[in-house]
């Protein structure tokens, strides 16, 4: 595997291409990998707005939020902490 910057992430996300995400202080190899597989198409599929790509989250304020950030907010939510980190790193498959 190899880690590559956020913007490279965003990059691969928008295209659909899988990449992983894990927290800073641990690692994606086997055999206790703590890094997920992600793929654009797993966060858009419902309540996507076709003209800019962004998820409708705000039912109140009738706001549209990016969906990099809805993955991203979802995803460290449940996996940081002070023990693995309050920040992700990425990788591919080399």
């Amino acid at each position: 595997m190899k880690r590559i910057s956020k913007r490279q992430a965003r990059e691969l996300f928008a295209t659909n291409q899988p990449f992983y995400i894990c927290p800073v202080k641990l690692h994606p190899y086997p055999p206790f990998s703590s890094a997920s597989l992600i793929f654009r198409n797993e966060y858009s599929a419902s309540g996507e707005n076709p003209s800019t790509g962004n998820i409708f989250e705000d039912f109140y304020n009738s706001t549209y939020i990016p969906a990099w950030d809805v993955m991203y907010n979802n995803w460290a939510y449940y996996n940081t902490s002070w023990e693995t980190g309050y920040y992700a790193s990425y990788w591919v498959e080399s």
